[in-house]
């Protein structure tokens, strides 16, 4: 029988002969398909013939030896030399360093100088902008990531443009204008690119799914996600970590804003001008971040390892929000660590901390025991005084009829406060609240110096003259009060004493019944019933 001398080239030609040979040995070899050569049968295969590679794909699948996903990528992925679709290579351009080293200072003051160029906006939004786009590039050593909050009440502020100003300097930037959730988070986990949002309200409307990616990266511990991905859909993490700006009109979702830089802008007057970022030398960026580049480089165990200690005016998320600047400024030197703590104290003070409506519930309470200076009260009377108030939101509830006991108690007791049935005064006995159940959530949910301090002032009270800082309150009146007049000793006959308020009890305050329900002892056994009011009264306020 003649020998076939070409017997080696002919199966070079055929894929076919190498790929069974591969499949049968899967049994004993696992890696039996993932030889270069068999690889490269499989993607010759795979080009010239699909169902014949849809049949083999299939084998291998059957006999569960493999992953599939990966083998399917592998065969599948285009060739280097001949790509069809644009590279990560063309998307991020490649990093060209500063060939010097970098004064921190010197370079946050050219960053700085540079945005004001193209930005109409307070020092403290382009002094936060400046260290925003800077901390861009620490992103591999920091473990928190604000959100750049772009905001303004209107359009034509400039939102956009300040946009185009971060995308200029920010480290691998990338607008999300045309993108899926499965392409996003994937190109994160890759590249951990700065991701640029314009649009947000409409982009989030389009793309719910994206909520929770940005909510993720805030903490680097826990931003990863879990999809389904592969041949098989096994559950599978993501990490998402990475910088994020938002751009938008108005308030975005607290939860977004809880983890946000605020960068306020304003339309300018007509008189103001500002050059184009679109026209400006895209040189003058280049070298920014060549200098970017190399001041990160440098300086990344040092801001690695610094920890600026907190700034005590802001809450923990703030501080957590403001903690990557603050490394940055630190390492930067010369005033920039004053001035970020400044940009700090100014943006987190004049925005307002979104109110849940449980805290605004028992912000008005707290009001409401104030100014009626009680130690207890009805539920009912309660109710009705917080349906009285016509700006707050109690007398909108339940279309407009008003919030209920059964509302009220509903909401208090995720503060572990629980209705009683309480006596006041000569009243029957009726399920309410004393003030001192409230305590230790005033204590913990309002941010008030002292948890009796009156939230607005009205009328000053007539009180006894060492007593001086008395007053009576009531929330939301737009009527300003200029007639306040010098307290004046008026004796213990004339000071303010509610009537069924209960004092001092000799023995106990109050004693329980029969059925466990707390009763205050009747009005006859109150004693030296002004003078201990009025003590109690100083001590409230």
């Amino acid at each position: 029988m003649a020998t076939d001398l070409y017997a080696s080239e002919w199966q070079k030609l055929d894929p076919k002969p190498i790929i069974e040979n591969a499949i049968t040995n899967l049994n004993t070899d696992v890696g039996a398909v993932f030889e270069r050569e068999v690889l490269a049968a499989f993607k010759k295969l795979y080009q010239s013939d699909p169902a014949s590679f849809a049949r083999y794909r299939q084998q291998i699948k059957d006999s569960k030896k493999i992953d599939l996903a990966l083998f399917t990528k592998l065969v599948t992925q285009q060739s280097d030399s001949k790509p069809i679709h644009k590279t990560m290579f063309e998307i991020f351009p490649p990093l060209e360093m500063w060939d010097q080293s970098i004064d921190g200072c010197e370079l946050l003051d050219e960053i700085k100088q540079t945005i004001s160029q193209y930005i109409i906006a307070d020092e403290q939004t382009i002094i936060a902008s400046t260290l925003w786009a800077t901390f861009t590039w620490f992103i591999d050593v920091v473990n928190y990531a604000p959100i750049a909050n772009i905001t303004a009440p209107e359009k034509r502020c400039g939102k956009s443009k300040l946009l185009g100003v971060l995308k200029r300097l920010s480290y691998k930037a990338l607008s999300t204008a045309n993108i899926s959730a499965p392409a996003l988070f994937r190109l994160i986990e890759k590249d951990k690119p700065t991701l640029l949002i314009d649009e947000v309200d409409s982009f989030l409307a389009l793309h719910d799914d994206m909520r929770g990616i940005i909510n993720a990266s805030f903490t680097r511990e826990s931003a990863f996600v879990i999809r389904c991905a592969g041949e098989d859909l096994e559950p599978t993490p993501f990490n998402v970590w990475g910088a994020k700006a938002l751009c938008g009109i108005g308030k975005i979702a607290d939860t977004l804003q809880d983890r946000s830089i605020i960068l306020r802008l304003r339309r300018k007057y007509s008189g103001e001008s500002v050059q184009d970022v679109d026209r400006s030398n895209k040189e003058h960026w280049a070298t920014l971040r060549a200098k970017l580049a190399r001041f990160a480089q440098d300086n990344q165990h040092k801001v690695l390892l610094s920890n600026p200690a907190p700034i005590p005016q802001l809450n923990d998320r703030a501080n957590d929000c403001w903690l990557p600047l603050l490394q940055i400024a630190s390492i930067a030197g010369g005033h920039w660590l004053n001035r970020a703590i400044n940009t700090a104290l100014t943006i987190n003070g004049a925005e307002e901390e979104p109110e849940s409506i449980r805290v605004e519930l028992l912000r008005d309470i707290q009001t409401i025991f104030t100014t009626k200076k009680v130690e207890r009260l009805f539920s009912h009377d309660l109710v009705t005084a917080l349906n009285e108030d016509n700006e707050a939101n109690w007398v909108t509830w339940n279309k407009g009829r008003g919030i209920t006991a059964r509302n009220l108690a509903k909401i208090l007791k995720e503060f572990n406060i629980l209705s009683n049935t309480i006596r006041i005064g000569i009243n029957n006995p009726a399920k309410g609240y004393t003030k001192e159940q409230f305590n230790d959530a005033f204590t913990r949910y309002l941010s008030l110096s002292s948890q009796d301090t009156p939230l607005l002032s009205v009328t000053t009270l007539h009180v006894k003259e060492h007593n001086k800082n008395s007053q009576n309150t009531e929330r939301y009146n737009n009527t300003n009060v200029t007639d306040k007049k010098t307290p004046k000793d008026r004796g213990n006959n004339e000071c303010n004493v509610v009537t069924d308020k209960i004092p001092f009890l000799t023995e106990e305050k109050e004693k329980p019944n029969n059925k466990g329900n707390v009763i205050a002892e009747k009005p006859e056994n109150k004693i030296n019933q002004n003078n201990l009011l009025l003590a109690d009264d100083e001590e409230a306020f």
